[in-house]
């Protein structure tokens, strides 16, 4: 089966990957479907999330704006989101509601952030809802179209994974949609005079998410001088996300307008118990764009585990000692492992694009190690090594002790970050091949 056995495959290039990769449309079920699905239905959804891990979720033109017939479900929320966070209030000096971060490729995401906890949507930054009272009321319908999502889709893995009888509550989708946390986002990407452009950068590298699921929307342009909504020849290259099905063979999932978007993250079988229908956690990547004069909207929510669910080890795996000691002492928690880890996800690094979240676990195409997308520290607390910009798994027998382990090219000899200091932005560059690696004790390097 390829990825997307529905759809006629055409290839397009995009700058960041300097690959070619295929252009398909992912399974699309409706929301009525989603909440009472029979046989057929369930069959097509346990392919789509073994062997995709993404499918699209239609039929919302209820939640069309009013007043036209063109523009898709949830434009509103996703346009008054940027006529919002260009408005005055929220880019006053005095104003830390609105969150900016550069991106890889020189984009600059403007954030507003709120949460999910207990199954209670809690409410915007009061800044955001007295500045921009239109925006705080066409989101409250974006996300309530989400959690309706996000609590029928949890009753689908219930129902796929277990046989409808979870083996504990920790280990039911249901349970933590009703009483966990997630994250939600509001992304603005815009490319700013100020910023350097890189577009042999992706704007978000290959990685997968970290959480249960993510449920998004598709990303929507807007002309910044006039407002208008870019559509048909005039909309950059869809949604920007390019998901690998494997080793160098990529997909631009074609995403329906006005769709509701699921994507798997690495926490729905890491977190949970194993059981009959395994959830993909797709590699993807959001490709630089050149969006110029534009400003790219984007919503997503990230579900996560409950705060007692146990991290369910991989062969191999190489703990450090404070997470091998809560291992030992009965196993390491996501609430134990969300204190190291959520101010990462606050700053946005779990929601970074138009078609992705992300704490991410990019896989080298050399190797097929898994990768984490953090800083040093929290690469740490997941027992895992830093390198290139991630966290890379070490087997539990290595020649090396942690201390002398270095992050190096073995191509070429250089070392990760030291050796890739781009000299304008002062930052480390990107390093595809680079590896974590031991000295030998004769000279030389070789695996760990």
């Amino acid at each position: 089966m390829t990825l997307f056995p529905t759809a006629r495959l055409a290839m397009l290039a995009f700058c960041a990957t300097g690959l070619a990769v295929a252009t398909g449309a992912p399974s699309s079920f409706t929301l009525a479907q989603l909440q009472n699905p029979d046989e057929q239905t369930l069959q097509e959804l346990a392919v789509a999330i073994e062997t995709i891990g993404l499918l699209s979720i239609t039929d919302w033109e209820a939640h069309t704006p009013s007043g036209t017939t063109t523009a898709p479900p949830f434009y509103g929320a996703l346009s008054d989101y940027v006529a919002c966070a260009r408005g005055p209030m929220l880019n006053s000096a005095s104003s830390n509601t609105l969150r900016r971060i550069e991106m890889e490729d020189g984009t600059a995401r403007h954030t507003v952030a709120t949460a999910t906890v207990g199954g209670t949507l809690m409410p915007l930054p009061e800044e955001v809802t007295v500045a921009c009272p239109k925006f705080a009321a066409a989101s409250s319908d974006l996300r309530e179209a989400v959690d309706a999502v996000g609590l029928a889709y949890t009753q689908v893995l219930d129902t796929l994974v277990y046989n409808g009888s979870p083996p504990s509550a920790a280990s039911s989708f249901v349970t933590a949609a009703q009483q966990a946390e997630s994250l939600e986002h509001f992304h603005m990407f815009v490319q700013e005079e100020n910023t350097a452009s890189r577009h042999n950068s992706a704007m978000l590298p290959l990685h997968t998410d970290i959480g249960l699921f993510l449920v998004m929307t598709v990303a929507e342009y807007i002309d910044l001088p006039t407002g208008d909504r870019l559509a048909g020849s005039y909309r950059l290259h869809g949604s920007g996300l390019v998901v690998e099905h494997a080793p160098g063979q990529r997909a631009a999932p074609a995403l329906p307008e006005g769709a509701l978007v699921i994507m798997h993250g690495e926490a729905a079988t890491r977190w949970m118990e194993a059981g009959a229908v395994k959830p993909k956690a797709p590699l993807h990547e959001v490709v630089s764009l050149d969006i110029s004069g534009a400003a790219r909207a984007w919503f997503g929510r990230m579900y996560f585990p409950l705060a007692d669910a146990k991290l369910h080890l991989q062969d191999g795996e190489l703990l450090d000692d404070a997470i091998h000691n809560a291992v030992d002492a009965g196993g390491l928690t996501f609430g134990a492992y969300h204190q190291h880890a959520s101010e990462a996800f606050r700053r946005g690094l779990g929601h970074s694009a138009s078609a992705a979240g992300c704490s991410p676990s990019a896989v080298s195409r050399h190797l097929g190690a898994a990768r984490e997308l953090a800083d040093a520290a929290s690469c740490k607390a997941a027992g895992k090594f830093f390198c290139w910009m991630s966290c890379q798994a070490i087997p539990k027998k290595a020649r090396c002790a942690w201390s002398k382990m270095r992050c190096r090219n073995p191509k070429n000899g250089k070392f990760w970050p030291a050796n890739y200091i781009d000299k304008k932005t002062k930052k480390p560059g990107h390093c595809y091949d680079c590896i974590v690696q031991c000295p030998k004790p004769g000279g030389g390097w070789s695996g760990v």
